[in-house]
């Protein structure tokens, strides 16, 4: 009612008023971030919210990726979302590299795919699946692994290292890890990978750890120690990067981005 009084008091004054529409989603954003152009398709809210408005930050974690990530660098990409690291890991690494990218949420997964088919990336490689400690199938709540048996659809689940030997890959130069609690899980299968001493960038998320039965403690268990320097970004903080110490540089809870690389 209100709204219909204020628009009749405006026509009368030969003024219309209409609600702001926002941008028809999906559509394709031209993104600049540091040194690096692409386009990118904005698919849902939460992609507008961080990448729709074309110009991104260069941050701590963008800065460190892209210095693990010289031009012939193979890459696993471990929780990819709709392709944003996918594409600029492509860009890094060039014709002699190549970005192996998982993605368990099937709608991301489908973002992801056109996202690489938008930027003609052809070193670049999308698999629909749960990265795990072992192959077979895992159910899916939403973006994330269901915790809770009966919840959500069942998707295909590999171990980095089946997958690597089914692939052919002898080397891999850095694993990129952002899965939101299941880390653990991912770290387990990936003993043999993580023994040829790739770089690692671990997104830790400490509050979810623990209802995939995992601790601070049993996910850090897992990496390796001996031979690696590190450094670890601490949000909200995007923009510092401080040496990692191992357990004790860990707040007691949120995000951390952790990235290790062998000492030569």
């Amino acid at each position: 009612m209100l709204r219909q009084i204020v628009q009749r008091t405006f026509r009368r004054m030969g003024l219309e008023v209409h609600r702001r529409v926002s941008d028809e989603l999906p559509y394709i954003q031209s993104i600049e971030c540091g040194d690096d152009r692409f386009s990118f398709w904005i698919a849902n809210q939460h992609t507008r919210d961080w990448w729709g408005r074309g110009k991104v930050a260069a941050n701590a974690e963008i800065s460190a990726l892209k210095a693990m990530c010289p031009a012939g660098s193979i890459v696993l990409d471990v929780g990819a979302h709709h392709g944003f690291f996918t594409v600029l890991f492509a860009n890094w690494a060039g014709a002699q590299g190549s970005v192996h990218a998982f993605e368990a949420s099937s709608p991301n997964a489908l973002a992801l795919n056109a996202n690489v088919a938008l930027n003609h990336l052809s070193n670049c490689t999308c698999t629909l699946a749960a990265v795990s400690n072992e192959n077979g199938q895992v159910q899916m709540n939403g973006e994330a692994v269901s915790s809770r048996p009966s919840i959500g659809r069942f998707v295909p689940q590999v171990t980095l290292d089946s997958y690597c030997e089914a692939a052919g890959i002898a080397r891999v130069n850095l694993v990129k890890i952002d899965v939101e609690g299941f880390e653990g899980q991912v770290l387990r299968g990936s003993q043999r990978l993580l023994a040829s001493r790739p770089r690692i960038a671990l997104e830790l998320h400490l509050d979810d750890l623990e209802q995939f039965g995992e601790s601070t403690e049993s996910v850090l268990s897992l990496l390796p120690r001996e031979g690696y320097q590190g450094q670890i970004m601490i949000r909200p903080d995007w923009q510092t990067l401080k040496p990692w110490r191992g357990r004790e540089s860990l707040p007691a809870g949120g995000v951390a981005n952790i990235f290790l690389w062998p000492e030569a």
